[in-house]
């Protein structure tokens, strides 16, 4: 069930530029209404701590609503669950992969992410080797790359974590090919891959650096998972971290949410 915001003084809205990306990322329509997650993170703690628990339909109204403090972090999972935890055995729709870039330097250059950004344009998206991501988050301390696909049943979990693999390989081949420009850069493969993850949502503060997010949409398209495999993925890939497809299956079926 949807729970708004208490109304509050000095109340700050999102950017309102946020809502493209979220009808991109969660629509409305999508045909696995589970719930999408959102959590915050005080300034200088620790402990993260759920916001709500809201059906993809309502995410848009909610965070529209929702009230921005500088003074925390907000997140949102990628995926939905079928119930009320964040855990992996509950997901029940995959919506997006989103591949999370650090910067290990403490003054981030905004030359660097468009350098990295670039070369990715270069030897990736515009070769045809790679998909395009529908869209990019600049999250105060690195990037994030999200690519918005159709709405599709965790059960398939094999094929998306084959795509996943394959871009991450493909990201961090970009990295080791220019280690002296890009070395301040890193995969966090750990954050990456988690079905239940959360993930910084934009035009909101970072709180370690002090810097407003940013987000660029690049592409409009949702992609079809399959074809995005046919297309990209050679028969022949095995994955930085392969795993037999009957060791996945019998995953596949011990997490389905129901």
């Amino acid at each position: 069930m949807l729970v708004l915001p208490k109304k509050q003084f000095n109340h700050r809205y999102i950017d309102s530029k946020i809502q493209p990306w979220l009808d991109l990322h969660f629509p409305a329509d999508s045909a696995f209404n589970g719930r999408v997650i959102l959590a915050y993170r005080r300034k200088d703690s620790t402990g993260i701590y759920d916001l709500n628990r809201c059906d993809i339909g309502e995410v848009s109204r909610f965070v529209e609503q929702m009230h921005v403090s500088a003074n925390m972090d907000y997140y949102i999972t990628a995926n939905s669950v079928s119930g009320v935890r964040r855990v992996t055995e509950d997901v029940f729709g995959l919506h997006n992969i989103v591949i999370d870039i650090d910067c290990h330097e403490e003054a981030l250059s905004p030359a660097l992410l468009a350098g990295f950004i670039w070369r990715c344009s270069r030897d990736l998206w515009n070769t045809g080797d790679c998909p395009e991501p529908n869209s990019i988050v600049f999250s105060g301390r690195g990037v994030q790359l999200w690519w918005a696909i159709e709405p599709t049943s965790v059960k398939i979990q094999y094929w998306y974590k084959r795509m996943q693999s394959y871009l991450l390989d493909a990201l961090q081949g970009v990295l080791d090919e220019s280690p002296e420009e890009l070395g301040a850069l890193s995969i966090d493969r750990s954050a990456s891959v988690r079905l239940a993850g959360l993930f910084r949502l934009p035009f909101t503060f970072n709180t370690k650096t002090g810097r407003k997010n940013s987000m660029h949409i690049r592409n409009h398209t949702r992609y079809d998972l399959r074809k995005m495999l046919d297309r990209y993925v050679p028969a022949e890939y095995n994955p930085h971290k392969s795993k037999s497809k009957r060791r996945w299956a019998t995953t596949e079926e011990s997490s389905v949410a129901v």
